[in-house]
């Protein structure tokens, strides 16, 4: 039995398991159905590419689960402008999200026994370390409560924290009156 949808949905959910396995560059289009009296024949226009290996060097102090997160090829399909642009440029963002400034990140890729070898090399710049926090605007609140507030968010991680995250100006204004969210 036909079913489109579902066709569509294997088709995406092969293309996911194939970046899972190392296929990057794996691109599965929509499927093209052709009916014939009560049979369809379905072809899937395909790009699978080479299987590559990822080579990390330098991470630290970061695991190599952060860093594959934060490239995405299991996510996302990797094209010519990811290798020359985007992937540097994520890590180096993570580097400077986490406080360190200078960061370089150099992304290679080349053949190896059997697959593509993607080499990516960071030089981590110094770690910045916060000398002052001010809450220029806040009234209502004491600058010791709200930078007690911020550090027992910054060091406890809590997943979900709403200091952490971005802000929309309902919960800003509930903030600047007192209110409770």
């Amino acid at each position: 039995v036909l079913d489109r949808s579902k066709l569509e949905q294997d088709a995406r959910s092969l293309e996911e398991s194939l970046r899972r396995r190392g296929f990057y560059e794996a691109a599965l289009g929509v499927p093209l159905v052709t009916i014939r009296s009560d049979e369809a024949a379905v072809v899937i226009p395909s790009h699978i590419g080479p299987r590559y290996r990822v080579v990390l060097r330098g991470q630290a102090p970061f695991g190599r689960s952060e860093i594959d997160t934060v490239l995405g090829l299991n996510t996302e399909r990797l094209t010519a402008t990811h290798l020359r642009h985007t992937l540097a440029e994520r890590v180096v963002d993570f580097y400077a999200r986490h406080g360190f400034t200078g960061t370089s990140v150099t992304v290679k890729r080349y053949r190896g026994k059997g697959r593509v070898v993607l080499m990516v090399t960071v030089a981590k710049g110094r770690q910045l370390r916060v000398a002052a926090v001010s809450f220029a605007g806040a009234k209502h609140f004491s600058r010791a409560f709200l930078r007690e507030q911020l550090f027992s968010y910054v060091t406890e991680e809590l997943p979900g924290s709403s200091l952490a995250a971005p802000v929309d100006s309902e919960v800003v204004d509930a903030l600047e009156h007192g209110e409770s969210l």
